[in-house]
């Protein structure tokens, strides 16, 4: 009994003093949203396009956060349809 308690007691020991990157996670994958729009890009940084701040809301509410594992990336011709040829 006493010798089955010392194998326990020996398990926990080294169970707790193992170092914390043993249970660590990896990182989560990046994944990236894009898309390329025929109109210029918005003056102030923020596009206010609604279906776009809808999918972001929807996005938010199953979990996704920007920059930890979802990145948004866009791309503007300024009205040049030319431009969407050579992207």
């Amino acid at each position: 009994m006493i010798r089955l308690i010392a194998l326990l007691l020996t398990m926990v020991v080294i169970a707790l003093t193992q170092s914390p990157d043993v249970w660590a996670q990896k990182d989560a994958k990046v994944y990236r949203l894009g898309w390329v729009a025929v109109f210029p890009p918005p003056t102030n940084g923020v596009w206010s396009f609604p279906p776009f701040q809808a999918l972001k809301v929807r996005l938010a509410e199953h979990g996704y956060v920007k920059g930890k594992n979802i990145a948004f990336e866009g791309r503007w011709a300024d009205g040049i349809t030319d431009a969407y040829l050579s992207s």
